[in-house]
């Protein structure tokens, strides 16, 4: 059996919010949800740390942005964080002031936006997002061969962004925000440096319908609470223009430092089979069994849990190497009781390594 790309089974991930998403379009005066658009301009920078793409880094991407996003009014959507939590849908159309080696995207994302504070004027929310990119000017060996950021045209998109909202009134809103973007193939087609492109935003809102939030009382964060965290990832590495199966186990002990931020240690144990093949291809020894311990960091916003970790490896890949960091960023949705799907993206500095798709399990302990 054929084992499936990190692209489709994405795809039948963002069908379950999607359809969460779709539900309240037909249902403006439900009164247990408060309904919004939203359309936002965005202009930023390329950030990498490489030379070989630095002259392809000093262009500015702009993006415009359309949203649509509903709000559930009730006890049970506010018990997820102690706020309540917008879900939503999002298109947006990237420039990257390059045509002749970047060209342009257009993005479509599910995302999850709480409320981290709330007041009848002013709120500052947080989103958390991923989806599909479309870019039309990728990496090409004769015609393009200096954009080594992407080579498939159909790619994956990750944000992350902090908004300042002001109330005009009842329905209207100005938003003010700060977006960090990674577009990246999740390792389906060499290169894969990925490209990452953190964005100032403005904008506005529109509220369509006239429902109110429900104040809510907070719930207390105990101080002895603990969370045991595990993900079970799985999909291809493609290097030297080689793909292999790549799979492993990741844990991490978290204290919570309230009821959407939390920090702690675990480990992370790969299988990685592209080592084999660099292996004999390169007459050089190859760990194919890694090992790490690792610096953890997790939002929990709403439905959406987000990590980051900074690991060391104890069993690095190449026994002669002195590179021992990297990072691993994880970005999931709540799919029912303690489980999470989503995807893993592990990067070596500024350089993206591969996407996988990750199940989690979040158990709270005693």
């Amino acid at each position: 059996m054929r084992f499936f790309r990190s692209r489709d089974l994405l795809l039948l991930i963002l069908l379950l919010p999607i359809k969460a998403i779709a539900q309240p379009v037909f249902s403006i005066s439900d009164s247990t949800k408060l309904q919004f658009i939203g359309l936002t301009a965005s202009a930023g920078s390329i950030v990498t740390a490489s030379q070989r793409v630095r002259s392809l880094s000093y262009t500015h991407p702009v993006m415009l942005q359309f949203d649509f996003s509903f709000i559930k009014n009730t006890q049970q959507s506010w018990n997820y964080c102690n706020c309540y939590n917008k879900t939503g849908l999002s298109v947006s159309y990237t420039d990257f002031n390059n045509p002749e080696n970047l060209g342009q995207a257009i993005n479509l994302a599910v995302f999850t936006e709480p409320i981290i504070y709330y007041s009848p004027k002013f709120q500052l929310l947080m989103r958390g997002g991923a989806g599909l990119s479309y870019l039309n000017k990728v990496f090409d060996v004769e015609s393009n061969p200096e954009n080594l950021f992407y080579s498939s045209p159909l790619s994956f998109i990750l944000m992350l962004r902090a908004t300042a909202s002001y109330q005009v009134n009842q329905r209207i809103s100005i938003n003010l925000a700060g977006q960090f973007n990674h577009i990246s193939n999740g390792g389906t087609r060499y290169p894969n440096w990925g490209i990452n492109f953190p964005m100032l935003s403005l904008g506005a809102g529109y509220q369509l319908n006239q429902q109110k939030l429900i104040p809510r009382i907070h719930l207390k964060l105990t101080s002895h609470r603990l969370k045991l965290i595990m993900h079970a990832y799985g999909g291809r590495h493609l290097e030297d223009g080689s793909k292999r199966i790549v799979t492993g186990i990741n844990t991490g002990l978290i204290k919570l430092l309230s009821l959407v931020n939390g920090i702690g240690l675990g480990g992370e144990v790969t299988y990685d089979l592209i080592y084999k093949v660099l292996e004999a291809r390169r007459n050089v020894h190859y760990n194919s069994l890694l090992a790490s311990l690792s610096i953890q960091h997790y939002f929990f916003l709403g439905k959406l849990l987000f990590g980051q970790q900074l690991a060391y490896y104890l069993v690095p890949p190449n026994p002669n190497s002195t590179k021992k960091i990297y990072q691993l960023y994880t970005l999931e949705y709540h799919l029912s009781n303690q489980w999470h799907g989503g995807v893993t993206l592990k990067a070596h500095g500024g350089i993206s390594d591969y996407l996988t798709l990750s199940i989690g399990k979040v158990i709270e302990l005693k």
